[in-house]
């Protein structure tokens, strides 16, 4: 059974059949459909996980006995009550709920008190999207050199949700700390005439207004990023783009970005940003270097060096290392 304390109380009322057209057996029930629907609104990686759950139960389907323990066993899929054999059972009378864990997701699928599955598994990105690592490389190889970003004429950044800053006119909207509270997500913001917001960019404001540079598609400035995209097997490729581009493109995989300076030099700021997907539990980090002449030279350019798919665990253990040399 799922220790209660993993439980993340994402438990809905039987939801009706929707529609009156022919009704999908097994994981593809619409009533299943429905309940994630709703609670993916506030969770989304229930999505993630549902849409895992019915193309594994297809990959399974042609496999029995040592053929099937053998595939969970290395996927790291654990059958706690029922099995992928009894999806069939599904009906409008069945339930399901999900959890979510430390490197870990679940679900209970029950109709009634009798469980159909009940089941946990990594959160891998390669096991919940079923792509190895060298074609989740590839995709993205592929999707930043292709990706454009469109600028949005106004971004809201409302009053009430900014912090003052004590210089007059200055704000941050405050974001979360990455297992460091010297890695943030925080972007600075200048009010100007019209009581609009734009991010900060500026050599009287250098460690913020790089930082916003680092994290911010809506940056004012239009920086090239030359970056060295490091991949499984000492691979590596070689790329330059706008930095507005590879952020927004982060941000399209569901990619959060935080940052933290490692050192000021008399010509330029290295930094290392951490570019976090929570959902797929996989982390890019980036190691770049910004002259302090890309707020005034047009030609100059950030240079970056970055691994990608990193699990997350991995990323854990790296910042307990940190800590305890320290």
């Amino acid at each position: 059974m799922f220790p209660l304390k993993y439980f993340t109380g994402l438990c809905l009322l039987l939801f009706p059949l929707l529609g009156s057209g022919q009704v999908q057996t097994g994981l593809q029930h619409s009533c299943l459909q429905a309940q994630v629907d709703s609670l993916a609104q506030a969770e989304p990686y229930v999505a993630v996980v549902y849409d895992f759950l019915k193309n594994y139960a297809d990959t399974l389907k042609s496999l029995k006995g040592t053929e099937l323990r053998k595939r969970l066993a290395y996927d790291g899929v654990e059958v706690e009550q029922g099995g992928f054999d009894r999806v069939h059972l599904i009906d409008e009378h069945t339930s399901i709920t999900f959890l979510r864990a430390k490197g870990l997701y679940g679900v209970r699928i029950r109709k009634g008190a009798f469980p159909i599955l009940e089941a946990k598994f990594p959160s891998s990105c390669q096991l919940l999207t079923g792509k190895t690592l060298p074609a989740l490389e590839k995709e993205l190889l592929e999707g930043v050199q292709g990706f454009r970003y469109q600028p949005r004429l106004d971004v809201p950044y409302p009053e009430s949700g900014l912090t003052a800053l004590p210089a007059k006119g200055y704000y941050v909207l405050k974001g979360n700390a990455y297992h460091l509270e010297s890695i943030r997500s925080d972007i600075y913001l200048e009010k100007r005439k019209g009581s609009s917001f734009v991010p900060v960019f500026s050599e009287e404001h250098l460690n913020e207004s790089i930082g916003n540079l680092l994290v911010c598609e809506d940056t004012p400035a239009d920086v090239e990023l030359h970056l060295v995209i490091r991949q499984y097997g000492f691979k590596k490729n070689e790329v330059t783009l706008k930095m507005k581009d590879w952020i927004a493109y982060c941000r399209s995989q569901g990619c959060t970005f935080y940052w933290g300076v490692e050192a000021l030099e008399p010509m330029a700021m290295k930094a290392s940003v951490f570019i976090v997907n929570e959902v797929l539990s996989y982390d890019h980090v980036m190691s770049v270097e910004v002259p302090y002449t890309v707020f005034t030279d047009p030609e100059a350019m950030v240079q970056g060096d970055v691994n990608i798919f990193i699990p997350t665990h991995n990323i854990t253990t790296l910042f307990q290392e940190y800590d305890e040399s320290n």
